[in-house]
This record gives structure tokens, sequence and C-alpha cells, in this order.
């Protein structure tokens, strides 16, 4: 059974776009700095990220790659930076960012689980935080099931890329 995603995604990244450059180390890292000593994965990074207005307030908030694996599953933090706070966890190969239903944008992630199999999770921003909701779900490349609506947008590395001006 194919499950869709009815909301064209507006962004997908993965940590490919990450970039050193970008991460806010002064206003972040009394935030992320304790995260990565509790980290228990050989690979743990914390020190770039992808920024997108998440809120359409016009300020960028944080996806940080806390731990990785091997096969670019990440456990990513997302930050806001004005003021500097959590607003939720991720884990995930690739993150996919709507745009905004009410005030915040919801994510799809999924989770790459081998060459042909995934997994899928929906978050959405409810009291001051970004929580999982709905139950996940599998899809495979034998099954053509992976969401259609997923595959209208393309990696988009370039943090200053703004949906909006592409439409124009």
């Amino acid at each position: 059974m194919r499950t869709e995603i009815k909301a064209k995604p507006l962004v997908q990244f993965s940590f490919a776009c990450t970039k050193e450059t970008l991460y806010p180390n002064k206003k972040l890292d009394r935030l992320v700095r304790p995260l990565i000593e509790k980290a228990d994965t050989p690979i743990v990074y914390g020190d770039r990220a992808f920024k997108f207005d998440l809120n359409g307030d016009k300020v960028d908030e944080f996806f940080v790659p806390i731990e990785c694996g091997v096969i670019d599953f990440c456990w990513w933090g997302i930050f806001s930076v004005n003021p500097a706070r959590v607003l939720g966890f991720v884990g995930g190969s690739t993150i996919y960012i709507h745009k905004r239903v009410g005030l915040w944008s919801q994510l799809t992630v999924v989770t790459d689980e081998g060459v042909s199999d995934g997994r899928i999770s929906k978050y959405h921003f409810r009291n001051g935080h970004y929580r999982k909701f709905g139950g996940d779900f599998d899809t495979s490349a034998y099954r053509d099931d992976f969401p259609k609506s997923l595959l209208t947008v393309h990696p988009t590395c370039d943090p200053s890329y703004r949906p909006e001006r592409a439409q124009n």
C-alpha cells in the first residue's frame, strides 16, 4: 500500500549540505556541546549546520548533525538562535521541509535502510518543539511506494535559496 504525503516539500537536504561556515558557534555552543559529550558513536559533529527559516520570521533556524553513522544517518538537533534554544531532534538521512502550516514548517525525514529500502517519519511543531506525529512507514524501491510528492524537489544545499524566489 502506498502512503502519500500530500504536501510537496520546499527543500530537501542531507549531511552533505551542511557547512561549518553556517554553524553559529557563539550562539549555539552552550546547547550543542553537552549533546556532543553524551554522544555514544564514533562519528560526532556538532560543528556544522544547514539553515532555513522554519517559521517565517526572517530569522534562520539551524539543523545541526550531532552524531552520524556510516550510511548518512544522523541525529539532528534543530535550534533557534534568538533566543538560543532547542526546537527538537530528528533522526534520519534526508530531511524535507514543507511549506508552513500555521506558524511552522512540517518536516518529513527519510532514513535509508539499505540500498532500496527506507523508513519515513513526519514531524510537526507543537508546544514549542518538533515532535513526531503519525506512525513511521516503510518504503521500498521493489514496491515502488516512495511518496511521489517527495520526488518533486532536488537536494537544496544553497542556504540562501528561498522557494518564494524560485516561483517568481
